[in-house]
């Protein structure tokens, strides 16, 4: 959990939202964390996961903090599961929910299915590293004037 970080939600420039999915409790490891029954965002860049009742309660996990992603089956009655195992946390990372963890993976666990297309799409965006690119001028420009027409 000390790779994530506080975020408000908001994309950052040329940042865009591939899928979601409701539901999502997150683990540190094997250990049940406060992160229960939110709204889990994948984008080109973030992790977002929203708390569902505290809809300004947001976190961001860097899909470059990710080093690999499995799908987990933990048996029959159980949920499924996308298990991320994770770099170190790199030094002056912005703060998050903790600053210090004793694992290296977190569990993304799916109390309302989902979970085989959104791995889907998480390996697909790891594979991209589309956060690597840098956004061309004519795309920021189109992105703005997209935003500001219908943010009225």
């Amino acid at each position: 959990m000390d790779r994530f970080q506080w975020s408000n939600g908001a994309l950052v420039q040329g940042e865009i939202v591939v899928t979601q999915q409701s539901g999502i409790k997150i683990y540190d490891g094997s250990e049940k964390t406060q992160f229960e029954k939110g709204l889990l965002v994948l984008t080109s860049h973030h992790l977002l996961w929203r708390d569902a009742v505290r809809k300004s309660s947001a976190i961001a996990l860097p899909l470059e903090s990710i080093l690999y992603a499995e799908e987990v089956s933990e048996g029959r009655g159980k949920s499924q599961k996308i298990v991320l195992h994770l770099l170190p946390a790199k030094p002056g990372k912005p703060a998050g929910p903790t600053m210090s963890s004793v694992h290296s993976y977190i569990r993304l666990s799916f109390k309302e299915a989902g979970e085989t297309e959104f791995f889907r799409c998480l390996s697909e965006e790891l594979q991209r590293k589309r956060w690597e690119r840098p956004v061309p001028s004519a795309v920021k420009e189109k992105v703005s004037l997209y935003c500001i027409k219908y943010r009225n």
